[in-house]
């Protein structure tokens, strides 16, 4: 298995073997089998790799640009004092 984005080695902590893929892409999606062969015995194991692309924030805006052009101090409403709103219950 060659290349900088593949690597295989044996963890002496956990007595497993590791293939490392980094930077995975879509086209490394499939199935991966590791075949262990040796005078006495041989072994093999499969498993598969899924590749779930990375969620992205969308940036762009969904307010349209000119959408509060129109709005300007003389056509909003101000409140000028308190008695410009309902205060129910307040004294």
């Amino acid at each position: 298995m060659a290349g900088k984005r593949f690597s295989a080695y044996f963890d002496q902590t956990t007595k497993t073997s590791v293939l490392r893929l980094t930077d995975v892409c879509k086209d490394d999606q499939g199935y991966y089998t590791c075949i262990v062969d040796n005078p006495l015995n041989s072994d093999q194991s499969t498993a598969t790799l899924q590749v779930i692309p990375e969620a992205k924030i969308d940036q762009r805006s969904y307010v349209e640009t000119d959408a509060f052009k129109y709005l300007t101090p003389e056509n909003r409403q101000r409140i000028t004092s308190n008695k410009d709103y309902d205060r129910s219950g307040v004294e």
